[in-house]
């Protein structure tokens, strides 16, 4: 797609999430402007048939409905078959892990509800770090990470962690070596989550979402009044 068809998108106020707008520039690349239109109509179609599916959802039943579905899509497409993700590899678990508010609304009430201890002391080693501190380290565990290297609340793990997975062998995620990771991408699970976003703030615009590292949006309900169990 040419700069000025950009420019024409950007003044109409279309805001497209990064991986989705990968996924249209390596169709634009392959197959030019009409390939480009085709793809950005099915995405902003599919992702308006799934709005009006969710609408009626509470913000708690939204979150939900929306992990259910990011992982139907993940389990049926057959394009996944080489995943290597599975329990024990754990180095995804040390990156950076954005989540939205209701999502860490609903991930403390999981947590209460099922007996989950949430440590504020490793919460805190968390505290005001970007995504570019936890790159290249792996001493920054997440705080749901056991000491089996499972997840603590894989049910209710955020929609970012579901989406992450790689073709390659687990230890080539390793993030103190350089080596390449083979990333996988389920775009219709991308489309689901982007769904979510625009029911839950109106917009994809990502400096008008209420969202942040795990661990910060986690502490400040912690400090809060508690949540109510479902």
């Amino acid at each position: 797609m040419g700069r000025k068809s950009r420019e024409k998108k950007r003044k109409k106020g279309i805001f497209i999430p990064q991986t989705i707008a990968g996924w249209l520039r390596n169709i634009g690349s392959m197959g030019g402007d009409l390939a480009f239109n085709e793809a950005l109509s099915f995405y902003l179609d599919t992702k308006g048939d799934i709005i009006r599916q969710m609408r009626c959802f509470s913000p708690d039943e939204l979150v939900w409905q929306t992990w259910m579905n990011i992982d139907k899509f993940i389990s049926e497409d057959v394009q996944l078959k080489e995943k290597k993700c599975g329990k024990g590899c754990f180095h995804c678990c040390c990156m950076y892990a954005h989540v939205f508010d209701t999502e860490a609304d609903t991930i403390m009430k999981y947590c209460l509800e099922k007996g989950i201890e949430i440590d504020p002391e490793a919460l805190k080693s968390h505290i005001g770090k970007t995504e570019e501190d936890y790159i290249g380290s792996c001493n920054n565990r997440c705080v749901f990470l056991a000491d089996d290297n499972s997840c603590r609340i894989y049910e209710a793990r955020p929609g970012k962690c579901r989406l992450h997975m790689v073709a390659t062998e687990p230890k080539m995620c390793a993030l103190d070596e350089s080596r390449t990771v083979g990333k996988l991408i389920c775009i219709n699970a991308e489309f689901v989550m982007a769904a979510f976003v625009e029911l839950s703030y109106g917009t994809l615009d990502s400096s008008k979402q209420a969202g942040g590292n795990l661990a910060d949006m986690l502490l400040a309900r912690l400090t809060s009044k508690p949540p109510k169990a479902f």
